[in-house]
């Protein structure tokens, strides 16, 4: 499911949100589900954030 992370530990971390967001989500638990799925988001966009150079930060803070 998220094998491009390259890193074992933090794919079973989100895979483990993402697996308790569904689970609430069909308990109809949407609270716990939007917490445990956006727990997930962010791991992955401090992921990706991560993955980026500072320059490349300076250039975007620039620009927005």
């Amino acid at each position: 499911l998220l094998a491009f992370l390259a890193d074992p530990e933090l794919e079973r971390s989100i895979a483990t949100d993402v697996a308790s967001a569904e689970g609430a989500l069909a308990d109809g638990r949407y609270k716990n589900a939007c917490v445990m799925a956006g727990s997930a988001m962010e791991a992955l966009l401090l992921w990706a954030v991560q993955r980026r150079k500072p320059t490349d930060h300076a250039i975007a803070f620039k620009a927005a």
